[in-house]
């Protein structure tokens, strides 16, 4: 017992604080469920407080998530199932801003990144979201990639092509791409989209994951504006404020009484 106490131990020390050979990418602030990182040929349970390397392989459990805050500024928050792999971090240069390259394979990503924090490109096997000053949601499973702009724009490209050739996302608007299909947008999130997002057991889309729902904004019309779901408000510091700024809001409730 006390063998198998010193080896956890041990294990979170190396994570938090040993020297590394991958460069910084960020810190894991949020974590629940038992999420994992694959760091070389080894697999350690994750905890706030961990640095992420590049080269780092995040796994999330169903019902779990976590949430890595880049080393220059922004934020992505994974909700399981779902992995995430840390590509590597370009420095800030003169011109622009540092870049991080994240990979996702499958589950529900939130993004939030503006200046003079780093831009973030995800990449996923149908396709390239890019952003520099926004906050979105996507969604990749194995034949599909969507994606809802909260704010600011994004731009989503296929897999294959530049990123220049990327059609860009507004505020409100959604962006999807099938498999051997192109990328195709739409003004508003469809239902099935809204519908499937991770919840809390109760039909309004779950807090703890930070993928709030407020006011829904879809292409259905059989409800109207429901007001967002309170902050549990547990964790203190610095994991309480990530909690609420990865809060999701789909649309705005008085869009939504607009559109009605």
């Amino acid at each position: 017992m006390m063998k198998t106490s010193w080896f956890g131990l041990g294990c979170l020390i190396f994570l938090v604080a040993a020297p590394c050979f991958g460069a910084d990418i960020g810190m894991i602030t949020l974590v629940d469920g038992k999420p994992k990182v694959l760091r070389g040929t080894a697999w350690f349970n994750l905890s706030e407080g961990v640095r992420v390397r590049d080269g780092d392989t995040l796994d999330v459990p169903d019902k779990g998530q976590l949430q890595l805050e880049l080393t220059d500024g922004g934020a992505v928050n994974v909700v399981g199932p779902g992995a995430l792999y840390a590509a590597s971090l370009t420095p800030r240069d003169a011109k622009q801003a540092p870049l991080a390259e994240l990979f996702l394979t499958r589950g529900w990503l939130k993004l939030d990144t503006k200046p003079p924090g780093a831009r973030v490109r995800i990449r996923t096997p149908l396709g390239t979201v890019m952003a520099s000053d926004a906050t979105a949601v996507m969604h990749l499973t194995g034949d599909a990639i969507e994606m809802f702009v909260e704010t600011g724009s994004v731009k989503m490209t296929e897999a294959t092509k530049p990123d220049a050739a990327g059609s860009e996302t507004k505020a409100g608007g959604y962006a999807a791409r099938a498999a051997g299909k192109p990328v195709e947008s739409a003004a508003r999130a469809p239902s099935v989209f809204v519908a499937t997002m991770p919840r809390d057991g109760g039909g309004q889309q779950q807090s703890s994951t930070g993928m709030e729902c407020r006011g829904c904004q879809a292409e259905s019309r059989a409800g109207s504006s429901s007001s967002a779901a309170e902050r549990d408000g547990k964790g203190k510091g610095k994991t309480k404020s990530a909690r609420k700024n990865m809060a999701l809001a789909v649309g705005n409730p008085a869009q939504v009484a607009k559109s009605l």
